[in-house]
């Protein structure tokens, strides 16, 4: 587990990293644009436009001075009690964070001050108004695409058992944020792929189980008796014990079915 969790840590830095990297070749190029040419605002725009390429699912803004996120379509944010704000404009640093902006939703932010180099360009309303950083925003559903496989080697289902282990498993799926939202597609087979890779699998719909038992909140009891089978050193008595602790009283006799249901399953 510490060694995935490093995985995890270490993807999530590298991705960062890169993103950070790419605003600050964006502000070397932007810094170096002649804001007295006619061509000054494409040239901004362009920069930019390369810049959300270069980084999938994420929008460009400019920080300004007066603490408004400036789009090269025009719309404004006004971002200036924010702690981004006081991150890129007050302090002069770098800001890794979360904000939601309305109409937009929450997304990852992260920045950079533009510091020595900040500059005036034309499009701005406000003519004594420069920019004070780069700001990159990233929905949080594309984020989730860190966390995927790519820090399991593939084989996130069979990472965590050691040799010889079995896994009990429900045959329901359930689809995570980046599948809903179509940037990822629901891996097929998963529990061949697992017995493939030598593990032992032991599935059943256990969503019906529970369903039959009288309620689909009760699944993961029904998997718990299921579990049951492989301690046969543990009593039942000792089993029903930890469902009582556990349970309300009203749903005891329901939980106590789908536990025998998922045992005898």
């Amino acid at each position: 587990m510490q060694d995935i969790s490093s995985q995890i840590e270490s993807n999530i830095l590298s991705n960062i990293n890169n993103w950070i990297g790419q605003l600050k070749v964006t502000e070397n190029i932007i810094s170096n644009i002649d804001t007295d040419a006619s061509n000054a605002n494409y040239l901004l725009s362009q920069a930019l436009t390369v810049l959300e390429q270069q980084i999938d699912g994420c929008s460009v803004s400019l920080l300004l001075e007066s603490g408004d996120l400036y789009y090269r379509d025009g719309i404004e944010y006004n971002v200036s009690s924010s702690e981004l704000a006081d991150y890129v404009i007050a302090r002069d640093e770098e800001y890794i964070g979360t904000y939601y902006i309305n109409y937009v939703g929450e997304r990852i932010v992260f920045a950079i001050p533009f510091g020595e180099h900040q500059i005036q360009f034309n499009v701005f309303n406000d003519d004594n108004t420069k920019i004070a950083g780069i700001v990159g925003l990233l929905p949080i559903e594309n984020f989730a695409k860190i966390l995927n496989s790519t820090a399991f080697s593939g084989t996130p289902y069979f990472s965590l058992v050691k040799k010889d282990g079995t896994i009990i498993t429900n045959t329901q799926e359930v689809e995570p944020m980046p599948v809903i939202t179509g940037a990822a597609a629901y891996p097929e087979n998963l529990i061949e792929k697992m017995q493939a890779a030598g593990a032992k699998v032991d599935a059943k719909d256990f969503l019906s189980i529970a369903q039959e038992a009288g309620s689909a909140k009760a699944v993961n009891i029904a998997l718990m008796g299921r579990l049951s089978t492989y301690f046969p050193e543990i009593s039942d008595e000792q089993w029903q014990d930890a469902i009582e602790k556990i349970v309300p009283p009203k749903f005891l006799d329901l939980n106590r079915k789908a536990f025998e249901a998922g045992r005898n399953a």
